[in-house]
């Protein structure tokens, strides 16, 4: 898990473009070089980035058809294990993955003919468990933006934000446990008795914003998410100056 704003705005930068220099992402993140460097270098070792491999557009190297192969196959696990071992091997295979539904897998392969992708099927349909194929060929991808999700876990939308401030605007006492929350995480009947919220009260407002995704309660008490902290920094105008010294060993 991301534990702080400056991590999520320096992947999302990385997102955005990832060729950008060291400097340039500081620069929009509010934060010097070497700390940026730190965090890139921690981020790694967490395995939260696992790799910079560039972004190749498969037509440009001749790999002119694009297909996803769905199988039916033996429930024996000893077989599948195996054949996993194989397709893994296969060099036009980009993807593997088990499935629920009729099908037990689905494979994605970049093939330069229709000649290689015959061949690659008839090379599944020798593997002992596999019972069955079908074939689907890409013929225009309207949409390649593998990194979206990713993007909406790091940043709040506008759209969301709106729904949320709409939300808090609207109840003196919702922002103002929402306030108490961000001041100092504690249980509900503290958070009630700080606010002078009815305890009841307390109660179905906090499950409305655990249901926004604003808080979460851990071991009893009530904190922040990250979008409850992105949303408290917006109302408040804060900016992460905290985040521009040095960042040291082990602070992830």
């Amino acid at each position: 898990m991301l534990k702080k704003d400056l991590e999520k705005k320096i992947i999302f930068q990385l997102l955005e473009d990832g060729r950008q220099p060291l400097y340039q992402i500081a620069k929009k993140v509010g934060a010097t070089r070497q700390t940026v460097a730190k965090k890139l270098e921690q981020l790694c070792s967490s395995g939260l980035i696992t790799s910079f491999a560039p972004k190749l557009e498969p037509e440009k190297f001749g790999l002119a058809i694009q297909a996803y192969i769905f199988m039916r196959e033996s429930p024996r696990s000893d077989l599948r294990k195996k054949n996993e071992t194989v397709i893994k091997g296969f060099h036009q295979v980009s993807e593997f993955h088990r499935v629920f539904g009729k099908y037990d897998s689905v494979i994605k392969v970049l093939v330069e003919n229709n000649k290689e992708l015959t061949d690659l099927v008839k090379k599944l349909h020798a593997l002992s468990g596999v019972r069955e194929t079908e074939t689907f060929i890409v013929h225009s991808t309207i949409k390649n933006k593998p990194e979206d999700p990713f993007k909406k876990v790091l940043i709040v939308s506008e759209e969301k934000f709106i729904e949320i401030k709409e939300f808090l605007d609207g109840n003196e006492f919702v922002m103002g446990l929402f306030e108490a929350i961000a001041a100092r995480p504690d249980d509900w009947q503290a958070l009630a008795g700080r606010t002078g919220v009815n305890t009841s009260y307390a109660r179905r407002l906090l499950g409305k914003m655990k249901n926004l995704g604003l808080v979460t309660k851990e071991r009893g008490k009530y904190l922040l998410t990250d979008v409850g902290v992105q949303v408290y920094r917006r109302l408040k105008g804060i900016e992460e100056t905290q985040e521009r010294v040095e960042v040291r060993e082990g602070s992830l």
